[in-house]
């Protein structure tokens, strides 16, 4: 489904077609934030009444918002943590704004240009809405560019503690195979952002094929799990880290229309 798409659960037979028109709020220089999607889940059915739901989702709504990049710079983070709802309301006058959070994992494209992050809502707009505005800001933190950074003959060895650039690493669990091995690398949880891109190269200094298999954080220490296509123990890690970085506040007002 598009980014402009929006998914209605009715509760009764009658069919809707619906409509939405992204309203972005800043200008090309600054970062922009506008509609990315709508979901309204009406109630299960069945035993409990959650036997079966729609979209397998709990009743309410999830309005999702897309931040977009100002040319030149890229998206490091969106802090859901950090951001803050201020009004939520259908255009019938219904406050929307009681359980309402932001999603807790918000996502961010590869090459930072943009990012998605939710908006969940408890209550659905009352009958007869055609609309549901919010408002509120985002913490989001751009960089400038990044810069290469590399750790030559790091081994691949459980304990083994290097640096890339001023970022401290520490190897975590391997498991070795016949034709490649698996790695767990250990960093603080404030670098795990900064980090856009990261690599390994062989003695010759060609690519190594990996996948990121994984990423995740426990307190303060985070953690990345890549699987590498090779069996050698030593190898240099390559990362394109994050410069110039910047957090702001960054307001945002949407609507989106229904449609009715």
């Amino acid at each position: 489904m598009s980014f402009s798409a929006i998914r209605w659960t009715a509760v009764t037979a009658t069919a809707c077609v619906l409509s939405m028109a992204p309203v972005p709020l800043a200008a090309q220089s600054k970062v922009a934030v506008s509609i990315g999607g709508l979901r309204i889940v009406g109630p299960g059915i069945g035993e409990s009444g959650s036997e079966q739901r729609p979209f397998n989702e709990s009743t309410g709504t999830t309005i999702v918002l897309l931040v977009k990049a100002p040319k030149g710079t890229g998206i490091v983070d969106l802090d859901n943590d950090g951001s803050v709802i201020d009004t939520i309301s259908d255009d019938k006058g219904t406050n929307l704004l009681e359980d309402a959070s932001f999603g807790s994992f918000p996502e961010v494209v590869k090459d930072g240009s943009a990012g998605l992050i939710e908006l969940k809502l408890g209550a659905r707009p009352g009958a007869g809405a055609s609309s549901v505005a919010a408002e509120g800001s985002l913490n989001v933190t751009t960089g400038t560019g990044t810069r290469p950074v590399k750790a030559a003959n790091v081994a691949l060895i459980e304990g083994k503690a290097f640096k890339v650039g001023t970022i401290p690493f520490t190897v975590g669990k391997v498991d070795a195979s016949d034709d490649s091995m698996s790695v767990t690398f250990n960093l603080p949880r404030g670098s795990l952002k900064t980090i856009k891109a990261m690599k390994f190269l062989d003695a010759k200094g060609g690519e190594i094929e990996n996948d990121r298999v994984g990423s995740g954080y426990f307190n303060e220490t985070g953690e990345l799990d890549y699987r590498l296509k090779t069996t050698s123990k030593t190898v240099t890690v390559s990362c394109e880290v994050w410069q110039g970085l910047k957090s702001d506040k960054v307001p945002f007002k949407v609507t989106a229309g229904l449609g009715l």
